[in-house]
Parts: C-alpha cells; sequence; structure tokens
C-alpha cells in the first residue's frame, strides 16, 4: 500500500529527504502531492511533525489518500504554543473510488478554513436520514453534503448565478438558520453543523464544484459577518442585482428598437419594390386595356359573320356521315352515331362495334369515345369500348395524336367528328390492343 500527502511545500520535501524517506510526486485530480510507501509511513509522519486525521481511496488502487494535520511540538521555555492551523477532515464520503472529494476539500481549505478558523469535518451521504454527528472536537465544524430526507422537488436550474440544472433538493429539519436564493434554501446552519440542502458531491464535476465553492462564500459570510455587514453586504448584492437587471432590461428594449428599425427598414425596402412593380403592371394593364379597346370593334363587326359561321358548323357537324344527334352541354359537344363497324383484316370478316356517344372537349381539347352499344373483354381483359378505347373512354391515338388539339382549337368540331368515327372504324392488329378485335360480334 502506498499514501498519498497532497499539497506539500518545498520545505516538507527537504525534510523528508533529511530524513532518507524517498517519495515519489504525484498529481491526484489536479492535486498535486507525494507518494510515499507503508513501510516508510512511520518516518514521513516523524520527520513531517504531522498526524493522519483520515483515510481515503484514490482512482489508482493500491494508493489512498491521508488527511494530515500538524502536531504541535513542545515550545521553549518561556514562549507559548502557537496554535494549529485550522484542518479538514474527511469523516465519511459514500461510494468512494467513484466520487473522490479532492476539488471539495480543496474549496473548504481555500474559501471556509481561513474565515472561520475551525477544524471542519467533512461528510458525503447519498439522500440519507439525518443521522448523529460522528464525533469532534465541540470547536469545529460539521459539514454535510447530500444528506437528508428528500423535499419531492428538484432545485432550480440557477442557484447563486451557477447553471447547476435539476438536483434532488433535501428538505431542512430543525431550527437551524436557512440560507435562502430567490426562494430556495439551499443550506443549512444548526450551531456547529452545516447542511447543504441538495445532492451535491456525486460527480465532484465542474459545475458542482463551482456551486459549493458559492455556497461555501454564503456560509462563510453568515458565520463570520457581523449584523451591520450582513445588512450592508445585502444591500450591495441587492443593488448589484438591480444594476444587473436595468442592463438586462436597457439590452431587451434595444434589442427590440433594433429589431423593429430593421422590420421598417426591410418593409421600406420592400415596399418601395413593389412600387416600382406596380408602377410596370399598370403600365402594361394600361397597354392591355388600350389594345383590347381597339379590337373590341373588330369582334362585334365581325361577330355576325361568326355566329352565321358556327350555324353552319352545326349544320355540317350533323351532316357527317353516321352522325345522328348532336347535343352540347357546357363545354362539351356530345356526337351520337349509328352503329359503327370494323374489318379484321387478317380474316376480313365485319365486326359490329356499337353506337357510340363521342364527347369532344373543348375546354380541355381532347376526345372520349362511349360505346352505348357494349363493352368487350378484350386487351389485358379490361372491358373495352372499341380495340383502342380503354374503359376510362380514352384511347391509343397513336398518329392521331395532334390532329384532335389542333380541330378543336379551330372549331372545327365536324372534322373531328368524322376522325372520330373513322378512329373506331379502322383497326391495327399489330398492335396489342387491336388484336383484340376479333372479341367483338361478327355483323350479320
Amino acid at each position: 500500500m502506498n499514501f498519498f500527502f497532497p499539497g506539500l511545500n518545498p520545505e516538507q520535501l527537504l525534510k523528508l529527504q533529511e530524513a532518507d524517506v524517498p517519495s515519489c510526486p504525484f498529481d491526484i485530480d489536479g492535486l498535486s502531492g507525494t507518494v510515499i510507501e507503508e513501510a516508510l509511513l512511520p518516518t514521513a509522519i516523524a520527520a513531517l511533525g504531522v498526524e493522519i486525521l483520515g483515510e481515503m481511496p484514490t482512482p489508482y488502487q493500491g494508493i489512498v489518500s491521508v488527511s494530515l494535520k500538524a502536531v504541535a511540538a513542545d515550545s521553549p521555555p518561556g514562549r507559548e504554543k502557537e496554535p494549529e492551523p485550522p484542518a479538514v477532515q474527511v469523516v465519511q464520503w459514500d461510494r468512494a473510488g467513484y466520487n473522490e472529494p479532492y476539488r471539495m476539500i480543496r474549496a473548504v481549505e481555500e474559501i471556509l478554513l481561513p474565515a472561520v478558523r475551525r477544524d471542519v469535518r467533512l461528510s458525503y451521504v447519498y439522500r440519507q436520514p439525518r443521522r448523529t454527528v460522528l464525533p469532534g472536537p465541540p470547536d469545529s465544524l460539521a459539514l454535510h453534503l447530500g444528506e437528508g430526507e428528500e423535499a419531492g422537488q428538484y432545485t432550480p436550474e440557477v442557484i447563486l448565478g451557477i447553471p447547476i440544472g435539476p438536483y434532488v433538493a433535501l428538505q431542512p429539519e430543525g431550527e437551524g438558520r436557512l440560507l435562502i436564493d430567490d426562494g430556495f434554501p439551499y443550506a443549512q446552519i444548526d450551531g456547529n453543523q452545516i447542511w447543504v440542502l441538495l445532492t451535491l458531491g456525486q460527480s465532484c464535476n465542474g459545475h458542482e464544484v463551482a456551486l459549493f465553492r458559492k455556497i461555501l462564500e454564503e456560509v462563510a459570510a453568515e458565520l463570520t459577518l457581523s449584523p451591520e455587514e450582513k445588512v450592508e453586504r445585502n444591500r450591495q448584492r441587492a443593488a448589484e442585482k438591480r444594476r444587473r437587471s436595468r442592463e438586462a432590461y436597457v439590452a431587451a428594449c434595444a434589442a427590440r428598437l433594433e429589431k423593429a428599425e430593421r422590420s421598417t427598414r426591410e418593409a421600406i425596402t420592400a415596399g418601395k419594390a413593389q412600387i416600382d412593380g406596380l408602377q410596370n403592371e399598370l403600365l402594361r394593364r394600361i397597354r392591355e386595356v388600350r389594345g383590347l379597346e381597339r379590337k373590341l370593334p373588330q369582334l362585334q363587326a365581325a361577330q355576325e359573320t361568326d355566329l352565321e359561321k358556327y350555324g353552319r358548323e352545326f349544320d355540317q357537324l350533323l351532316a357527317v356521315p353516321k352522325v345522328r344527334e348532336v347535343e352540347v352541354e357546357s363545354s362539351v359537344v356530345k356526337v351520337f352515331t349509328e352503329t359503327l363497324y370494323c374489318i379484321d383484316p387478317r380474316s376480313s370478316l365485319r365486326h359490329e362495334i356499337g353506337r357510340f356517344r363521342i364527347e369532344i372537349h373543348t375546354d380541355r381539347a381532347e376526345v372520349r369515345w362511349q360505346n352505348l352499344t357494349r363493352r368487350v373483354e378484350a386487351y389485358q381483359g379490361g372491358r373495352m369500348h372499341a380495340p383502342h378505347v380503354f374503359l376510362d373512354g380514352s384511347a391509343c391515338l397513336g398518329n392521331a395524336q395532334e390532329i384532335f388539339p389542333d380541330l378543336i382549337a379551330n372549331y372545327e368540331f365536324a372534322a373531328a367528328a368524322l376522325v372520330a368515327i373513322q378512329f373506331v372504324e379502322s383497326v391495327n392488329v399489330g398492335d396489342p390492343a387491336g388484336a383484340y378485335i376479333n372479341r367483338w360480334p361478327v355483323a350479320a
């Protein structure tokens, strides 16, 4: 077993050297010290003039850390003994080897000991009911971390200005003085016992140590300042808090004004761009209206001629061979045919396809076929209106794909109806769909 002596100064290291005690410089969690073999422990203690108050495991196997206290030597005749400096004694630390207390010990040594000038017995017990404090000198302080009944709530995200995140809050007990931050009691002082009312010490990480040091500053002030000094300290803290709040308020207002100014500038820029666009649109609209005004008399003059033309187109539509009726509904011209036939070039047989309603859609320039006599199980097992006309009335037009839009756009409905009839009465048996012409009945 080896022993870690933390914080030895050059004079103490020289004493070990004079006593022929080999030592090995070592750092544990940022704390410098010296490692001494177990066989030389009595010689080292005698050379340094200290006694061991307690031992704690370290993250390193075979090395324990010791808490030391100076042993007062006999004073020369006629001279009083110098008081021993206060020290930290770790009396208990749960889950040793995982939660190492070195940073916490150093915080107590640097902040609390110089203020109270009393020995401090430090312990960490994770969420256990408060227990009888281990025996110690009556003038020492007992500092407890993480010990006590749960308060049934979590701590605030920020305590004493330190972002800590939610920790388990502990319940105050007895009638000890409470130290409070924004309504949250974070510590309790009861005689020579100090209770930290949250579960600090679980990991001894950066934010835990920062909050612990801040709590020690508040405890030291509570234990050492006079009532007048406490009043003045609270006044200064309140003034500082108001100053920070005022700065934050001014910054928030400035940010709102800056945002409003930025939004206004952006709106002005966008408005100007919109005005330019509207002016251009206005000019374009004016030109369009003037053009339409010039076109209107021409349309009015041609109206009677066009009406006569459309009437002649309707008459021509009725005159198309095999057309027996024409109806017009909204944007659809419906052409009703006589029975249409188609010859299978493979057998020269004439097949009866049926009577059709051919729908010419003027709004989207397309044609649909509806067989009013029969539908036949043909291409791909579908119920076809004709060899090349599918269930929904659409067709595989092939070379006629571009004919119908052109005819419909020019109001040549008679020609469109003629082509639509011819399409039903012709077949391409080389096409997979046209090969099923023999499924339609042979004409008598």
